[in-house]
């Protein structure tokens, strides 16, 4: 069903179908759920061969940067006249601050062009450049709101002078949610089986876990730790794992479908990710806890940037301090010594899940964001 939406609106994001990642789908999925006529995306141009989607909205493609031009996105300032002429928005939402922020910060001079500007977290964090953050503070200062996903980007704000009063939430949702397939069985029909679901760098911690596996395997020697996903690190954890002689009890699936993904989700016990802040590298949410919670798996968590919002610690999982071995083993033994404690942390995140966590709901957040911004 599709959302109303009072003021004709345009997303301008670099993030966006056929890209894959967090901020593509999030954008993605908010645009499907306002589903309006009204709400007009403008997004590069598609590769060579990729089809558009189907969509009950507008997408407009045209160039971003510039291959001849310097600056490059000088060309964004062109591109986005001819679509604010044709198009005639009321609003104008900026996906990403540098550089999309930049060209509607310097039209804003000149014509009558109120705008919303998203921020992600890593895109505020990452930034050290003086010029740019003194670029970034004046893109938000005449900004007539700002949307963050999660309250760790809202604090990163406080940085660049954006007070609490003119920050608004919209937070992802899970991408895997449970569908008929998803109790599918898999390989192991038996023991106690623990999941992570993520990219295999640094700072997601799943060195921590392995290197807490041998003293589960104490108590719960029929304990299976699957690791779903791929990235640079995969070398060293599977060093790490012969190391400890952990072969038979680890196993690395590699990136999977969807499909796939849930049914791993389905068959679990426990979903454990552990990140570390490494030189400023956070956890900015951690939507694989929803999307755990959501097959009402308790999920075992560390605290860092803004995992804690994504997991309550005793409510819908634990959360123990980053780098931990001994606290991780601890709760996982936990989980499996009380499955009643488990399956009452699972529950509750799937209630939340549902109650908080929907794209229509996110939408409407979006949505009301974008009443409150005075034309």
């Amino acid at each position: 069903m599709n959302l109303l939406l009072m003021k004709k609106t345009l997303l301008i994001t670099f993030d966006f179908f056929p890209s894959v990642g967090g901020v593509s789908y999030y954008w993605m999925k908010l645009a499907h759920a306002i589903g309006s006529s009204d709400f007009v995306v403008m997004a590069p141009p598609l590769p060579a061969g990729v089809q558009e989607m189907s969509t009950s909205y507008p997408i407009v493609r045209l160039p971003f940067l510039s291959r001849v031009f310097r600056p490059a996105w000088v060309v964004l300032i062109i591109n986005l006249l001819r679509v604010i002429k044709t198009q005639k928005p009321d609003v104008v939402i900026v996906g990403q601050i540098l550089p999309v922020g930049t060209a509607v910060w310097i039209l804003s001079f000149f014509m009558k062009l109120p705008y919303v500007v998203s921020c992600h977290g890593m895109d505020i964090v990452h930034q050290k450049s003086t010029r740019k953050r003194w670029l970034m503070k004046s893109i938000l200062s005449r900004a007539s709101a700002v949307i963050v996903n999660s309250h760790y980007t809202a604090n990163a704000l406080e940085s660049l002078d954006v007070s609490t009063s003119r920050i608004s939430y919209v937070y992802p949702c899970p991408v895997n949610t449970p569908t008929a397939t998803s109790s599918q069985s898999t390989q192991y029909k038996t023991g106690h089986t623990l999941l992570t679901v993520c990219r295999l760098v640094p700072r997601k911690g799943h060195e921590y876990v392995i290197q807490a596996l041998p003293e589960v395997l104490k108590k719960y020697p029929d304990t299976h730790y699957v690791i779903v996903g791929d990235g640079p690190y995969q070398q060293t954890l599977h060093s790490l794992v012969k190391e400890l002689g952990l072969e038979t009890s680890v196993r690395f699936m590699g990136a999977l479908p969807d499909q796939e993904v849930r049914a791993w989700y389905g068959q679990a016990d426990v979903f454990v990710m552990t990140p570390v802040d490494i030189a400023g590298d956070v956890e900015g949410f951690g939507i694989v806890y929803l999307e755990a919670n959501a097959f009402a798996l308790p999920v075992i968590a560390t605290a860092t940037g803004g995992v804690e919002e994504a997991v309550i610690d005793g409510q819908s999982g634990i959360v123990v301090r980053q780098g931990e071995v001994s606290s991780i083993s601890q709760a996982i033994v936990r989980l499996f010594d009380d499955p009643e404690y488990a399956h009452v942390l699972g529950r509750y995140g799937k209630e939340r899940v549902l109650r908080d966590f929907s794209w229509n709901i996110q939408a409407r957040n979006l949505i009301n964001v974008i009443d409150r911004v005075k034309l």
